[in-house]
């Protein structure tokens, strides 16, 4: 198959998480760039001995059908030197190792929430569902966002409008010392503090934080724990047929409504708190039986103010790798 000449520009993105890597090849349009949607592939981490392997078979087996100018990659962690740093992924990743088997070609790697803040631009109204009612807008208000997501661990950025500029900072917030309300919070950090001096907000706002909680109300409560994945806790509170997983559920949505809050405020986050991640449909779905809106508001004096701010859920989609080819289109990153 020719490819068509209006693809010259392409290039792949790849949003790479903590579990799964998903690939699309991207042109470069102004403003936001556009992924070609046939050509997104998704890849199991662990069964892959690199980063640099997965790139390989998709080039194997996408780009002889288009010229391809770089690779910008989405990624969870932080980029120290040369080396991304996470402990949520299965092997290292090297910027150097990867221009090696990209033929030379450029590489960018970012923080897949910086990516994800970038996608928040690309979006309309009908691809975001209100966490909190009875907020409607017939569009996302300008101001700066936050962006959250429980996954494999807990990513966050922040993205400020100043007039015609955007800029997004990437963010750990999910590293934050995590702060319990009473009762059993209290009661599970002190659990969680006996095993290691610092409790982040990750330790619970994740996959693996939600199964870590609910295994510490059942030792909390002198129980055999029955559950070892977080996608059965979560399964067994939304059929309400396992009480202290739907313990643990509220839990994660009340603290999670704390967090989100906190950082409204702390950042005056008029644009808005977007939750995205995997783990949104199962959230959704819990939210209404949950505190998360009592424990989003109950900031005193605040609460008028936070009644102002949109909290959007952002349903599973291709978003890091829009948010890729979003910064492509801005200019932030000139692959084309």
């Amino acid at each position: 198959m020719k490819p068509s000449s209006r693809l010259t520009s392409c290039f792949v993105v790849a949003d790479v998480g903590g579990t799964h890597a998903r690939l699309a090849l991207a042109v470069g349009d102004v403003p936001h760039g556009r992924l070609l949607e046939a050509t997104i592939r998704r890849y199991v981490c662990a069964d892959w001995p690199s980063l640099e392997a997965i790139v390989a078979d998709y080039l194997k087996r996408i780009a002889p059908l288009h010229p391809v100018a770089g690779l910008v990659c989405a990624i969870a962690g932080y980029l120290q030197d040369d080396k991304v740093i996470n402990r949520n992924l299965p092997w290292t990743v090297s910027r150097q190792a990867l221009v090696a088997g990209f033929g030379q070609r450029p590489v960018w790697l970012i923080n897949d929430f910086e990516a994800l803040a970038y996608a928040t631009l690309t979006l309309g109204v009908d691809e975001l569902v209100p966490m909190i009612e009875p907020f409607r807008s017939s569009s996302s208000p300008a101001g700066t966002r936050v962006v959250l997501g429980p996954g494999t661990g807990l990513g966050s950025a922040i993205l400020i409008e100043a007039g015609d500029r955007v800029q997004v900072l990437p963010s750990e917030a999910g590293q934050m010392a995590m702060a319990p309300g009473a009762g059993r919070e209290l009661q599970l950090f002190e659990l969680f503090s006996r095993r290691g001096s610092y409790v982040t907000y990750e330790h619970v706002l994740s996959g693996p934080g939600l199964l870590a909680t609910y295994q510490g109300l059942c030792e909390l409560d002198g129980q055999q724990a029955s559950v070892f994945s977080a996608p059965e806790v979560s399964r067994l509170a939304l059929a309400e047929t396992e009480p202290l997983a739907v313990e643990a559920m509220d839990i994660f949505c009340g603290l999670l409504g704390s967090l989100m809050a906190d950082l409204a405020l702390l950042l005056g986050a008029t644009g808005g708190i977007y939750l995205g991640g995997g783990f949104v449909p199962e959230l959704l779905a819990f939210l209404p039986r949950s505190s998360f809106r009592q424990r989003f508001f109950n900031k005193g004096v605040m609460q008028s103010y936070l009644q102002q701010i949109p909290v959007w859920g952002m349903q599973p989609a291709e978003y890091g790798m829009r948010g890729a080819a979003a910064m492509v289109g801005l200019g932030l990153i000139p692959v084309v």
